[in-house]
C-alpha cells in the first residue's frame, strides 16, 4: 500500500514489482508469495489487489467466497470447473467473472523461465512499452490503457489456450 501523498498512476508500483521479479530471479528465488486483498462485492473498497495481482500473473486457489458467487451467477456456469485463477482466466469470460466476484487470495508468482506468471507479466511489460514508452502505470492503480492490455492478454489465453500463448 502506498502512503498518502505518494502519486499513483506514474509507474511506481509496476517498476517496484518488475525490479522485485528481476532481483528475486537473479538471487535464485523460484517464486514470490502475496496476500492480495480486495473484494469486488464491497462498493468503494479501496483495495484492488485481488484483481490487479491476479491479472499481472499471480496464481492461487479461487477463494471459497468467490467460488460461491461464481456458482450462484448464471453467467458463470461454464467457469465452475476452474479451481485456480490461471484456470479461471484461461476460460472465456473467466477474467470478467473474477473482476465481478474477486476476493482476497493467497497468490504465487512463479519465477521459473517457463512459468505462466512470467509469461503474462513479460507480455504486459512488452505491450505496455510498445503502446506508451514514456510512462508505465502504477501496479496498484491501473490506467485504462493497462486494463486494455491485460484484458487483451487474458483474452488471447482464453481464446487460444496456454500452450499457444507460451509458444509466443
Amino acid at each position: 500500500v502506498l502512503e498518502e501523498g505518494i502519486p499513483t498512476g506514474e509507474g511506481i508500483g509496476t517498476r517496484v514489482f518488475a525490479t522485485q521479479v528481476a532481483k528475486a530471479r537473479e538471487l535464485g528465488f523460484d517464486r514470490l508469495l502475496a496476500s492480495a486483498i480486495g473484494c469486488a462485492h464491497i462498493k468503494g473498497d479501496e483495495f484492488n489487489g485481488s484483481v490487479t495481482w491476479a491479472r499481472l500473473g499471480y496464481d492461487g486457489l479461487i477463494p471459497l467466497s468467490s467460488q460461491k458467487w461464481i456458482e450462484e451467477d448464471p453467467e458463470c456456469s461454464s467457469l465452475r470447473s476452474a479451481k485456480t485463477l490461471h484456470e479461471l482466466f484461461a476460460l472465456p469470460g473467466g477474467m470478467q467473472a473474477w473482476k465481478k466476484h474477486a476476493t482476497g487470495f493467497k497468490g504465487t508468482f512463479s519465477l521459473r523461465d517457463d512459468s505462466k506468471s512470467l509469461a503474462v507479466f513479460h507480455a504486459y511489460l512488452a505491450e505496455r512499452a510498445k503502446r506508451d514508452a514514456v510512462k508505465m502505470s502504477d501496479g496498484f492503480d491501473l490506467t485504462k490503457l493497462d486494463n486494455e492490455i491485460l484484458d487483451d492478454i487474458w483474452n488471447r489465453i482464453a481464446t487460444n489456450g496456454w500452450d499457444a500463448f507460451l509458444e509466443g
